[in-house]
């Protein structure tokens, strides 16, 4: 166990260049990495310190720009539905804003054609 864990451990220290020593005994603290003696803090003050640290440092790894949010982008566009009950509602909708104007023109229909000829009138003399 001891060797997978130095093998593992040394794979990970070489591409920096750092050594890897052996402990005498499992249930020692020392360090088996020494790229690691460096950040593993000894005293509370110092723990707390490196925790608060290591956590702004992840959280900056981790936030996303809002504008790269699919959100966003949903905001900005309707979402298409191909189902043909809604198209069936969308063409009554469009049907009864129609309907609605030609009723309004037909009911001033009488009063432009009496303006139409009030005003061809006019301009015939």
């Amino acid at each position: 166990m001891t060797a997978l864990v130095l093998t593992v451990l040394g794979v990970l220290c070489l591409s920096t260049g750092v050594t890897v020593s052996q402990s005498s005994s499992p249930d020692n603290d020392e360090c088996l990495c020494s790229c690691l003696k460096d950040v593993t803090p000894t005293t509370e003050e110092e723990k707390k310190q490196y925790v608060e640290e290591e956590t702004k440092k992840i959280t900056k790894e981790l936030i996303v720009p809002k504008q790269n949010l699919s959100s966003v982008a949903r905001r900005k566009e309707s979402a298409s539905d191909d189902r043909p009950s809604a198209e069936n509602v969308g063409y009554i909708g469009v049907f009864l804003l129609c309907l609605s104007g030609a009723i309004i023109v037909v009911m001033d229909a009488n009063y432009i054609i009496h303006m139409y000829n009030f005003f061809k009138d006019i301009f015939a003399k």
